[in-house]
């Protein structure tokens, strides 16, 4: 659920996308975002989420959005970099080991899940120490707790 059209093209948000943000549905983060698009990409375009960690902006978005998202060349996402004062990244929506790997930038060996605080265990490769993110990024994303451990 994004800001309506309205409020996209503003600088004000109308009284029922307020009352959104007071409750909880959309996000200060998701406005700015849906704001930064709109002067970016010709095509009205739609995304799942969006999340600030650190220096970091990251949209979460359907595959059949990705495309108009990033633009040709990663134009659109450097102008929404600019304008966002922030790096964005843009990660497709699929199943939980890709999305961790896209959101990682590495191999997944496997997830287990850890009963009884169901704590989700991502297995990497011990070759593979730099990463793109940690644990608090993929709660904030997933909505799950995550835990990761190198083999």
């Amino acid at each position: 659920m994004k800001p309506c059209s309205i409020c996209i093209n503003s600088d004000i948000l109308c009284s029922g996308c307020q009352k959104k943000v007071e409750i909880g549905l959309i996000s200060k983060t998701d406005v700015e975002v849906s704001r930064a698009l709109a002067k970016t990409v010709n095509v009205r375009t739609d995304f799942v989420r969006a999340t600030e960690h650190k220096n970091q902006l990251i949209i979460v978005c359907e595959k059949k959005d990705a495309k108009l998202i990033i633009g040709r060349g990663g134009k659109n996402v450097r102008e929404a970099s600019k304008i966002l004062g922030k790096d964005v990244r843009v990660v497709e929506k699929s199943d939980e080991k890709k999305m961790l790997e896209d959101l990682l930038g590495t191999p997944v060996i496997g997830i287990n899940i850890v009963y009884p605080d169901e704590i989700r265990r991502i297995r990497i490769d011990k070759r593979f120490r730099k990463l793109r993110a940690d644990s608090v990024l993929l709660e904030k994303i997933m909505d799950s707790k995550y835990e990761i451990i190198f083999e």
